[in-house]
């Protein structure tokens, strides 16, 4: 990979020095391989699928995805058995879900489609009880999408694809910091529809649905170390979700959830 980052001192990662002091660190970069997948397999789920997340502490993903009552919350082996009901999603909302393993705890994320009120993140128990509702328009979201949780740093991270931005979140609704998703052409997020936790690395994931399609892998403090194409999901994806085990991708489908294994 050719990847120079720039701080602050004057030096660069190469230990050449750079003839400016920056006060931003600035990453240039380019793709690399180990974002690269290849489709495996689809599991079915009565569907449409919204979104996906997996559970540390059971190894099983958790999805939302439409009945006859309206968006619910369901369990399934990482495998496609035992597909098994938790509880219905709430705010019939589903535009993300994840799996915060410190507490126990899910959390979901609502599109207020214009009502910035229903803008809204949900911090759940297993049993489907509503601990709390941040109304996350309050810190500056728009139309929050991606939601996940940063085991390495106990708090969450939201994508926005109006603001086009991330906000990072502590466990309790409250607002940690944000950052812009926009690191200069062509390095540019305009619609971040999902994000995950690269578990072995700590870094994240981020998905952007426009044309230029492709996945901004950065810190967790905003700074881009990469970015991927992914051509490889069928169509554009609502939601994605890394298997930290194995590094296998979930994306949901009309129909269940694609797998896509690493190359």
């Amino acid at each position: 990979n050719n990847v120079s980052t720039y701080y602050p001192n004057g030096t660069v990662s190469n230990g050449k020095q750079s003839t400016h002091n920056l006060t931003i660190p600035v990453i240039v970069v380019t793709a690399t391989s180990n974002y690269s997948f290849s489709f495996n397999n689809n599991i079915n789920i009565p569907g449409p699928v919204y979104a996906v997340t997996f559970n540390q502490n059971t190894n099983k993903l958790a999805v939302i995805h439409a009945s006859s009552t309206g968006a619910i919350i369901s369990e399934i082996n990482t495998d496609g058995s035992g597909l098994k009901y938790l509880f219905n999603s709430p705010g019939g909302a589903g535009e993300s879900i994840t799996y915060a393993s410190s507490n126990g705890h899910y959390y979901t994320t609502q599109n207020g489609s214009g009502s910035s009120d229903l803008d809204r993140l949900y911090e759940i128990t297993n049993d489907g009880t509503i601990l709390k509702t941040t109304i996350i328009s309050n810190f500056g979201a728009v139309n929050p999408s991606g939601v996940m949780y940063h085991s390495g740093r106990n708090t969450l991270f939201i994508s926005d694809i109006v603001a086009d931005k991330i906000f990072e979140v502590r466990l309790d609704g409250s607002l940690i910091t944000q950052w812009s998703i926009n690191w200069g052409s062509p390095y540019v997020s305009y619609m971040p529809i999902g994000i995950a936790y690269e578990a072995s690395t700590g870094n994240l994931f981020i998905l952007d649905i426009t044309n230029a399609a492709q996945g901004f892998i950065t810190t967790p403090t905003g700074h881009l170390i990469t970015t991927t194409p992914y051509a490889f999901i069928n169509g554009r994806p609502s939601d994605f979700a890394l298997n930290p085990n194995n590094r296998n991708l979930y994306s949901p489908t009309s129909t269940g959830l694609e797998v896509y294994i690493p190359q």
